[in-house]
């Protein structure tokens, strides 16, 4: 099963230093959340989750797993391939419009057939 990169806000932390946090040590990465992009919340049969998810732009390292299995990049629109966690399901679903959106104010095409 799927799941986005983060954790567990520690005391004391921002959402946005929780993120930075748990990407340097799941991923051995340096990210900048820039944009907040939703709050997920949800109940499992014994635990509920808050997720918030921010925008992020990449700083640098290179990606080493630490805490995962393995990892891969895709296309916004081939998300829904994937079986995520429910938590993260309302982010899967936010991701293509935007991406979009984003596409359409630089001018770039998602559509591999357009001429």
């Amino acid at each position: 099963m799927g799941k986005f990169p983060g954790g567990k806000i520690e005391a004391g932390e921002s959402p946005e230093e929780c993120l930075r946090r748990e990407l340097a040590e799941e991923m051995d990465i340096d990210i900048r959340p820039y944009a907040y992009f939703g709050t997920s919340d949800y109940s499992y049969d014994t635990l509920s989750v808050r997720l918030i998810a921010y925008k992020a732009a990449y700083a640098g390292g290179t990606i080493r797993l630490t805490d995962h299995d393995a990892y891969r990049w895709v296309q916004a629109a081939e998300l829904s391939e994937f079986d995520f966690a429910p938590a993260d399901k309302p982010f899967v679903d936010k991701l293509p419009a935007l991406v979009e959106v984003y596409s359409n104010t630089r001018g770039i095409s998602n559509n591999k057939n357009k001429q």
